[in-house]
């Protein structure tokens, strides 16, 4: 019980953190919308000369800006940017006070991050349901009650993978002492490779059965077409299958790199 309260408190405090500073809070919100904007102009060019039941890379003008509208919001939705903080405790000596407390960092830093993705989601989610409501028969999007749920049900997998990943990246610091430019390169890849970006059909066939390996494709791309309904529950399930897979490798590669890591660490700083 002691441990659950523990936790139940570190959660707390990253809620509280996530809403301190509220215009800044709002921005973050707000500043979703801005690539979306942007996809819709250049896909706009794109299909300038097409007609409304043209495709290109197997995308109709309309399916495109379903496609591009929810994996904006699911990116930000399931993202994680804890990397920075990792690698900053890490550079900075703040994890000695991990390491000497009655606390485990990872589950700290899980808590953590749950607690900040708390209310975030929550509203993430109200205005995805709210535009995706009104703008739905516009765009000829037929949301189906059985993939809502299946997209609902899928959003803390993605976010377990994602936070595995992402903590998996943070450790690098470990080794590499100014990792930023690192991490902005990783996360521009990873945006690319989760589909967060493109839908991965345009990288080609032999492409996306290379990414569909890896486990970035079953983030944004995957929830994307679950919300949609481009996939057979046969393929839901087995997708949902390799995350499950990539959980448990990922959680293994991080518990090796995090014991060869702290081997390196040399506590410099606060």
């Amino acid at each position: 019980m002691n441990s659950i309260q523990k936790y139940k408190r570190v959660c707390l405090i990253g809620l509280q953190n996530s809403m301190e500073y509220r215009v800044n809070y709002l921005t973050n919100l707000i500043s979703v919308l801005f690539p979306i904007l942007i996809q819709y102009f250049v896909w706009s060019a794109v299909y300038a000369n097409k007609g409304p039941e043209e495709t290109v890379f197997g995308y109709t003008f309309l399916q495109m800006m379903v496609y591009s509208l929810t994996a904006g919001f699911i990116a930000r939705l399931t993202g994680s940017a804890m990397h920075y903080e990792v690698s900053g405790d890490i550079k900075n000596g703040t994890l000695s006070k991990f390491l000497v407390q009655p606390i485990r960092y990872s589950s700290y830093r899980i808590a953590y991050f749950i607690g900040e993705k708390v209310s975030e989601s929550s509203i993430i989610l109200c205005i995805m349901a709210v535009i995706l409501v009104v703008l739905s028969p516009l765009l000829g999007l037929q949301l189906e009650v059985s993939n809502i749920a299946l997209f609902l049900l899928d959003i803390i997998p993605v976010m377990l993978l994602n936070f595995l990943m992402f903590f998996c990246i943070s450790l690098i610091a470990f080794w590499v002492i100014e990792v930023g430019h690192v991490y902005g390169v990783i996360d521009i890849l990873i945006a690319i490779a989760s589909g967060a970006i493109l839908p991965l059909d345009t990288f080609g066939g032999g492409a996306l059965e290379i990414l569909k390996l890896l486990p970035f494709s079953y983030t944004t791309y995957f929830l994307t077409n679950i919300l949609s309904g481009k996939l057979l529950l046969g393929d839901i399930a087995r997708g949902m299958g390799v995350q499950l897979l990539w959980i448990g490798l990922l959680a293994a590669l991080t518990l090796f790199l995090w014991k060869k890591g702290l081997k390196k660490y040399v506590a410099v700083g606060g």
